[in-house]
């Protein structure tokens, strides 16, 4: 090859390749870094008028893979087939290129791409597919992505790559890193996976605790060493002066507004339940009667407070699904429970301060003399989805809760199942805890194993291998 033919192959070369001053890590001999576009490509996918989407698929129509494509197939889309489409097979790589899915991997699916994909193009002399997909996962790619100045709507455009230095060696090499790298990360997840049926062991046995506590099943030993003062019963009479005094407020506010008074409570409900459960039910602990909800708290809806009316503040606003807001001006004094009323039927929450329900959640006005927290533990293994409508969206019938046969034990045993619920549930938090942090030192792991791959550090490499660069310009050659 002559001197004329040389000098523009070196110019390429030189411009393809990051130089040794100014490569990021130290890798081996045999190996280069390049900048993403001088090796690489990268095309973004077309995007039809909804107007052509169909749901099912049809002759003369091709599937168009969009982001959420690759997590479910509950969404499949499919547009007439044109010219104009870009398309990719399975094994082809793609980009993500917008909001919260910026730079996500993704593989696997054939047809049609979208516009908020972008198809890597390469040399199959120069990379293994495999090699490829790896390194884009890996930080070496994923942290300069996110650095773009660019928001994450407008996402990147081939300049913004052009930008980024990556790792290549020889070709072997990169197929004996894949088969390292998977190996090691199937390993990973192995653990991963065992530490996900743990943590859901760990949901079951709370659950059971809970169940048994509230059937007198953890306190039978105290009942037997312990004289309660105040039986059940007597108990329950006195809540029911309470749900009385409730009933009159409902009045007085009913009148005001000129609608109807709300259903009396009848003391002779809690009697006839409270009977037939004795005689029916031989399983019920000594000393706990069965009664009606409404004699185990009364819950009330929630206010509406409309958004332009939230501001910070020091009241936390507390909704069906958990505590959203604050507002420094309404409030619901004191510690208590709330729970979803439509849509997030069943979510329970102990709130240790005071706060504003929304209209979406029913808060516990009164908690009828029991325990507060023993109400939130019954409250949060209460079936509550069997006391919702049909509707489109499903609401608690609050009237026929309000009726629902419940047992409850003397205060002293509410207070001594709180205590003993608090300490085994506080234990089994600790351990779920080590648990999760387990899990989330094996993500590090797992980017520790790409880190090392990618730097030739995980024992795959052969120094006698031919120099990736003399390949590179072999192939620079030829064109």
């Amino acid at each position: 090859m002559s001197k004329e033919q040389i000098e523009p192959i070196k110019k390429l070369l030189k411009n393809a390749l990051v130089s040794k001053e100014e490569i990021p890590t130290s890798i081996p001999d045999n190996w280069i870094y390049f900048y993403f576009t001088s090796l690489l490509d990268v095309r973004g996918g077309t995007q039809p008028p909804k107007s052509d989407f169909e749901n099912e698929p049809k002759e003369g129509y091709e599937r168009l893979i969009q982001i959420r494509d690759f997590t479910s197939d509950n969404h499949k889309v499919f547009v007439p087939d044109t010219n104009k489409l870009r398309k990719v097979n399975k094994e082809d790589i793609l980009i993500a290129r917008y909001g919260a899915s910026l730079g996500k991997i993704l593989t696997g699916l054939q047809g049609a791409y979208n516009v908020a994909l972008a198809k890597v193009v390469f040399r199959s002399e120069l990379f293994e597919s495999k090699y490829l997909y790896w390194l884009l996962k890996s930080f070496h790619f994923q942290i300069p992505l996110t650095k773009i100045s660019r928001s994450a709507q407008s996402g990147f455009n081939k300049k913004d790559l052009s930008y980024i230095p990556l790792p290549l060696p020889p070709i072997e090499e990169q197929q004996r890193i894949v088969n390292k790298v998977e190996f090691l990360l199937s390993k990973v997840d192995e653990a991963k996976q065992l530490i996900d049926e743990a943590r859901e062991t760990f949901e079951l046995r709370r659950v059971a605790i809970i169940d048994k506590a509230l059937k007198g099943e953890l306190t039978g030993k105290w009942r037997s060493q312990n004289i309660i003062e105040k039986s059940a019963d007597e108990h329950i009479l006195e809540s029911h002066e309470i749900i009385m005094k409730l009933y009159e407020e409902e009045c007085e506010i009913a009148k005001i507004e000129g609608k109807r008074p709300p259903k009396k409570p009848a003391i002779a409900k809690y009697f006839s339940v409270n009977r037939g459960a004795i005689s029916n039910n031989e399983k019920m602990p000594k000393g706990w009667v069965n009664t009606t909800f409404s004699h185990l708290c009364i819950l009330q809806r929630g206010f509406d407070l409309p958004t332009n009316k939230r501001e910070e503040g020091k009241y936390p606003i507390v909704s069906a699904g958990g505590i959203i807001d604050f507002h420094n001006e309404y409030k619901i004094s004191g510690p208590g429970v709330t729970t979803g009323r439509s849509g997030s039927i069943g979510n329970v929450f102990y709130i240790e301060e005071d706060y504003w329900p929304l209209n979406t959640s029913l808060f516990v006005e009164s908690f009828n003399g029991n325990n507060k927290k023993f109400v939130y533990y019954y409250l949060e293994n209460f079936p509550f989805e069997s006391f919702s409508s049909s509707t489109a969206i499903p609401t608690l019938n609050r009237n026929n809760l309000m009726e629902e046969s419940v047992s409850i034990p003397s205060r002293k045993e509410q207070d001594k199942i709180v205590e003993i619920l608090d300490h085994l549930l506080l234990k089994e938090e600790i351990a779920l805890q080590e648990i999760l942090h387990l899990n989330k030192k094996l993500d590090l792991i797992k980017q520790t194993i790409l880190s090392k791959a990618f730097k030739g550090k995980l024992g795959t490499n052969d120094p006698s291998e031919e120099n990736i660069e003399q390949l590179l310009a072999k192939i620079l050659e030829q064109k």
